[in-house]
């Protein structure tokens, strides 16, 4: 899976394990800014009624393999890697869209 944007990229499982090439402590500070920031767009796109932060944002709903894979390292769970040839190269999460769902693996 490849995106361009710039900023922050939540491990989908289909990166090189240099993709994300930061020291453990930098890595996990960058997942806790980026969660910080998706409950920050939680709170300021959901509708004050209710649990706004229980409730996606419209960011995730049309972003759904980054907000799933920024929630599953969040929450600390491995993702999978390739190398340069496309083997897995490490046992983890993989993500990826498949009939317009996202497809965790």
């Amino acid at each position: 899976m490849t995106d361009s944007s710039p900023g922050f990229r939540a491990a989908t499982g289909d990166e090189s394990p240099s993709a994300h090439d930061h020291n453990a402590e930098d890595r996990a500070r960058a997942v806790r800014q980026a969660m910080d920031g998706l409950w920050q767009i939680r709170k300021v796109m959901n509708p004050a009624a209710g649990r706004p932060v229980s409730v996606p944002a419209q960011w995730e709903r049309l972003q759904p393999v980054r907000a799933i894979a920024l929630a599953l390292e969040a929450a600390g769970i491995p993702a999978s890697a390739l190398d340069a040839d496309g083997r897995r190269t490490a046992t983890g999460y993989r993500l990826c869209r498949e009939n317009g769902a996202v497809r965790v693996e």
